[in-house]
């Protein structure tokens, strides 16, 4: 007898499934979904952020004007949407002077300070002469263009309807 006659056909193995993969792929995945999360959190957060700046950019411009009144609430409310607004809505005069300066680079604070600090003393004052409004909206112009922004306080509603409501 011959002992290759015993010898069975080769069969090849069954085929190796793709799922479920394994823990590390699933790590990996977990990672890259992450990532892409809060990179387009960020940017989303970021768009906003020149939304608000356009839109006071756009109103301060519009109109040369404004009172100096006027100058300040367009300012502050810009403001709420970078900052805390328990940091910005109780601040008056020199304080709201120095919190503004405190955002800007030191090469835009002196300027920042020799056209609004006129202004932000004169405006809680009773007057019917509004002299420093052309300087303070130049300030104002300024403090937008060149602040720090870094906070994250960027809230969903930065739209336009919430700039008439302040």
């Amino acid at each position: 007898m011959d002992p290759l006659e015993q010898l069975k056909g080769i069969h090849l193995p069954e085929q190796i499934h793709h799922w479920p993969i394994s823990i590390g792929w699933w790590i990996i995945l977990i990672i890259i979904v992450t990532v892409i999360t809060v990179i387009t959190k960020k940017v989303i957060n970021k768009r906003q952020l020149f939304k608000v700046q356009k839109q006071a950019l756009t109103a301060l411009n519009s109109d040369n004007q404004l009172s100096t009144e006027q100058i300040l609430a367009q300012l502050k409310w810009a403001c709420m949407h970078y900052f805390k607004r328990s940091d910005v809505a109780a601040k008056h005069g020199e304080e709201l002077l120095n919190f503004f300066i405190s955002k800007l680079d030191p090469q835009h604070q002196l300027e920042f300070r020799a056209k609004a600090a006129d202004a932000l003393i004169q405006c809680y004052r009773k007057s019917s002469v509004d002299i420093y409004a052309a300087d303070f909206q130049q300030a104002a112009l300024l403090w937008i263009q060149n602040a720090q922004l870094v906070s994250s306080n960027i809230s969903t509603k930065a739209t336009g309807k919430e700039q008439g409501n302040d």
